[in-house]
């Protein structure tokens, strides 16, 4: 193990915790590895974390706390495009079923 590798433990999106592993890559840089899932819990990403790396030390990073305003905003963004899209396969589907796509006459 280098003294460089640690693991972190980071809020994500919507409340939800993440765990990344920093440690050195083969080229001489920095390699972050990021979970592939996230917790429920900064307790349940620390244990996700030290499942897949048990002999590498978590650095302090702090209080962990809300995730920042940038983060929420691109939830808030994300989650108002995605109920757009549905609205927009709703309201499509909705006019097939009702026969919305035929010719009028004049």
């Amino acid at each position: 193990m280098d003294g460089s590798e640690h693991l972190e433990v980071r809020p994500a999106h919507a409340g939800r915790w993440r765990w990344r592993y920093v440690g050195p890559a083969a080229d001489g840089g920095r390699a972050v590895r990021l979970s592939n899932t996230d917790y429920h819990s900064a307790e349940e990403a620390r244990r996700g974390a030290r499942a897949a790396y048990p002999e590498v030390p978590f650095a302090q990073t702090g209080d962990g706390g809300p995730p920042s305003l940038a983060a929420r905003a691109r939830h808030g963004l994300r989650r108002l495009v995605v109920l757009g899209m549905l609205g927009l396969l709703f309201y499509h589907l909705l006019r097939r079923a009702l026969g919305g796509n035929e010719q009028r006459p004049d």
